[in-house]
């Protein structure tokens, strides 16, 4: 939201679009490189310690997933066997 007012105050002292386009985004990329050496850890990280079990959203998704595949293979794999059934109860 401010870059285009940056880079219009920079072209107004400047006369210079590459220079009033370049020191903007030069600034940015310098901040964001020092906030993330600044917030970033170095630390090594040993993935095989860490308990692998799922997060809660995976849980979430893995439940979900066992329900659509048992109605999805009822409604599949056993069509005509819904029908015998159905008409069956018709039939009673």
């Amino acid at each position: 939201m401010l870059l285009p007012l940056q880079v219009g105050l920079l072209y107004d002292i400047t006369d210079d679009w590459q220079l009033s386009l370049f020191l903007p985004s030069a600034s940015l990329l310098v901040a964001g490189a020092a906030v993330y050496i600044s917030q970033s850890e170095h630390d090594a990280v040993d993935f095989d310690a860490l308990d692998n079990s799922p997060f809660p959203p995976e849980l979430w998704l893995q439940q979900r997933k066992a329900a659509v595949e048992g109605w999805f293979k009822q409604l599949v794999r056993n069509p005509l066997e819904l029908l015998r059934q159905k008409e069956e109860e018709k039939g009673k």
